[in-house]
Order: structure tokens, then sequence, then C-alpha cells
């Protein structure tokens, strides 16, 4: 998330739209990894019996931060000189996601925590057998 915080404000810097070009290719080879350790987390973290769930609820937070972001960065690009502050917005938006998400006594951490322990409690219960 880091990385993708840093590739959104680094499109404000961007002096031609070909530079753009360029920089947001670069910026989507830091989403794929973020997507997949998100998914990676969720599975991770939900119980088996509420995976479905819990990837709905993935995207419904995710389209509705989407909408809200949308919404405010209309609003700063309206503005004269708007558009590399609407790209600062997205960069700090995702770094503030980037630092809750990397908080070692977080709500992440705890719940990658209780899931390693019912891993641990599984294999050796299968191991025991």
């Amino acid at each position: 998330l880091a990385a993708l915080a840093v590739t959104f404000a680094l499109y404000a810097l961007m002096p031609h739209p070909v530079a753009l070009g360029i920089a947001l290719v670069a910026g989507g080879a830091t989403i794929a990894p973020a997507l997949t350790l998100e998914n990676n987390m969720v599975g991770r973290i939900a119980p088996v019996t509420m995976l479905n769930e819990a990837y709905t609820w993935v995207i419904t937070v995710a389209v509705a931060f989407t909408a809200v972001g949308g919404s405010v960065s209309g609003l700063i690009v309206d503005q004269p000189g708007g558009v590399p502050w609407a790209f600062l917005f997205a960069g700090a938006a995702v770094g503030v996601a980037a630092v809750v998400a990397g908080l070692p006594s977080g709500s992440i951490a705890r719940a990658d925590a209780r899931a390693a322990a019912r891993i641990d409690r599984t294999l050796a219960a299968t191991s025991g057998s």
C-alpha cells in the first residue's frame, strides 16, 4: 500500500500526458501485488465458514471508498490547478491506509495472530491423529 501511495503522489509531478501514461503503467504494477496481498489476508484471517461474506465486505468497502474518493477528487479537480492536488489526495488517502494496515498492534495484526494460532492448532490436531 505504501508503494501505491507513492505512485499516486508521483502522478501529481508528471509534466505532460505521455509522462503520466508511463507513470500510470508503472503505478499499475503496484496495484496487483496490493490486491493479491489483500485477498490472501482475507482468506487467511476469515473463518472458512465466512469466506464468502468476508470477500463481499472487502469489495463493498473498496467500492464505497472509491465512490467517496472519486467524489472528493472531482471537487478538487474542478478547482484551478486541481488535478495534481487530486493525485496528492489519493496518495495521502492510500498512505493513511498503509499506516493503519501496518500498525503492529492494530486489528489486522491481531486477526493475523489469531489466524496463525488457529492454523497451528489445526496442524497439531492433524499431525496428532
